[in-house]
């Protein structure tokens, strides 16, 4: 099978970034790529993958995406001096 295109579409595509992409795959073979997700702000964000090929069965392939945004989780330890009289 031929791959004509591997994109990602709608509103939220920015957030999915494709690494290398196959062009060829063959007859009951696999491929496989990478999608990394990047959010922007803590928020839900849903695109969906397309693979287009010359398959006379799907030549469309689309699969929905989604991901989450969220709040980094930062813990502070103070220095603490034993000239201070902390423990």
């Amino acid at each position: 099978v031929t791959l004509s295109s591997i994109t990602v579409e709608g509103p939220a595509a920015a957030a999915f970034r494709l690494g290398t992409t196959p062009t060829q795959i063959e007859s009951l073979g696999n491929a496989s790529f990478t999608v990394t997700f990047t959010p922007t702000a803590v928020a839900a964000f849903a695109a969906t993958l397309v693979i287009a090929s010359n398959d006379p069965d799907r030549p469309t392939v689309r699969v929905a995406m989604a991901g989450e945004g969220a709040m980094p989780k930062l813990e502070l330890t103070p220095e603490c001096r034993t000239t201070q009289g902390c423990m």
